[in-house]
């Protein structure tokens, strides 16, 4: 059931990727190849799907944050760099610059991506330690 529900959110991206989120559930039945009983069965909406995408995405991001912050062969300018590619180096993940779309048609899941974005800050400790270490100086 586990599995299930991660290909649907994998297959869903790879339609927001291509549609945004106009995406039917027509279309990623078709593209499942199940019926969308099945889908429904795993999200009761195309809402809960879209939080479980926003949910993975942010999971994804952070657990390849987690791997750089934690990679003892990199020091602070180079995890710096490595975090500024996070986003860059994985095609799926660009596919989240479809979702501006959430913006006007959903409101509430456009609020939890803000809160996240707002508070994502992965660099802050990179810099400080960069400024404290004389690798990198403080501007205004």
């Amino acid at each position: 059931m586990i599995f299930l529900r991660l290909r649907i959110i994998e297959e869903a991206i790879q339609e927001t990727g291509e549609k945004g989120v106009k995406f039917t559930m027509d279309d990623l039945a078709s593209r499942l190849g199940v019926s969308k009983r099945t889908i429904y069965e795993n999200f009761r909406s195309k809402e809960e799907l879209i939080d479980a995408i926003i949910a993975h995405f942010f999971s994804v991001v952070e657990e390849k944050e987690k791997k750089i912050l934690n990679d003892p062969t990199l020091d602070g300018i180079e995890k710096l760099k490595a975090i500024a590619m996070i986003l860059p180096n994985d095609f799926r993940l660009l596919y989240i610059s479809k979702f501006m779309e959430i913006k006007r048609y959903y409101p509430k899941q456009w609020n939890t991506i803000q809160k996240w974005l707002d508070e994502w800050k992965p660099e802050t400790r990179l810099i400080e330690e960069g400024i404290a270490k004389g690798k990198l100086r403080k501007v205004n």
